[in-house]
């Protein structure tokens, strides 16, 4: 009856210690791997844990773990989304402020050239008018 005990508690505890090494060498695995992709392969690695973490947020209504995980996630996002649309209009007012103040200096500069243009025009006209009395006055005399 003891050789039962003995070959039994033998089997378990052998069971449970090669369960460990299993799980040991699993997870030191997965750290070898993280880790030669995190040297040798960077970008990789950054698309593998983008496709992780979409997959997670696609999936967070599903599970309650993933939920857990894609919380943190969501809330990044939902800031980044804010900071965009807040940058965007941002954005939008500078241009908006900058087309109007060039507008309105480039239409101050044209007024200025236009009434420069006008006030030399009309003194060539003056100038065309006198020379034209003349003219006449002269064919007049003869």
């Amino acid at each position: 009856m003891t050789k039962i005990f003995t070959v039994t508690w033998s089997f378990l505890s052998n069971l449970v210690v090669n369960a460990y090494e299993i799980a040991a060498d699993s997870v030191g695995w997965v750290v070898d791997m993280g880790l030669i992709f995190h040297v040798d392969f960077p970008r990789l690695e950054g698309l593998l844990i983008g496709v992780l973490f979409a997959w997670v947020l696609a999936h967070r209504e599903k599970n309650p773990v993933f939920r857990f995980l894609a919380a943190p996630m969501k809330i990044v996002l939902d800031i980044l989304d804010i900071i965009w649309h807040e940058t965007l209009e941002s954005v939008a007012d500078v241009y908006g402020m900058f087309v109007a103040w060039v507008g309105k200096t480039y239409a101050a500069a044209k007024a200025s050239i236009v009434l420069v243009y006008r006030r030399g025009i009309d003194k060539l006209v003056a100038v065309k008018n006198k020379l034209e009395k003349k003219v006449d006055a002269k064919q007049d005399k003869e």
